[in-house]
């Protein structure tokens, strides 16, 4: 991966409902409704430096739910992540914005993704 990009996504288990669906390799169709976003990243870095993971919903970085790490020495695989509940009033599109300061890595990332029973938070 470079410094810098939208991750690819894969699915591994469709979702019969159809509330979440892969769009193409770099982002995820919600429909309205309350969901949980769950994702764990390991990255192997080459040299010294940050990496961070912001979600974006609909093209607005998600900062709130940005995960952050910094390297203490080169050749270091860093692991964040995180686990947040998020209502989507309306049909959005979710990806996962990469940007690191420690050169290309080797990044395994698992995304759990589950809409939940409730309509809203009002």
């Amino acid at each position: 991966m470079p410094e810098n990009g939208n991750l690819l996504l894969k699915t591994d288990i469709s979702d019969i409902t159809q509330n979440i669906s892969l769009c193409n390799g770099y982002s995820v169709s919600l429909t309205p409704g309350c969901y949980t976003i769950w994702y764990y990243i390991s990255a192997a870095v080459k040299k010294h430096g940050m990496i961070q993971l912001t979600p974006v919903l609909n093209e607005c970085a998600q900062t709130v739910f940005r995960t952050y790490a910094e390297t203490a020495k080169r050749k270091e695989t860093l692991v964040v992540s995180r686990c947040f509940i998020i209502e989507i009033p309306c049909a959005s599109t979710l990806c996962f914005a990469w940007n690191s300061s420690a050169g290309a890595a080797r990044i395994n990332m698992n995304l759990c993704i589950e809409k939940l029973g409730r309509q809203s938070f009002d």
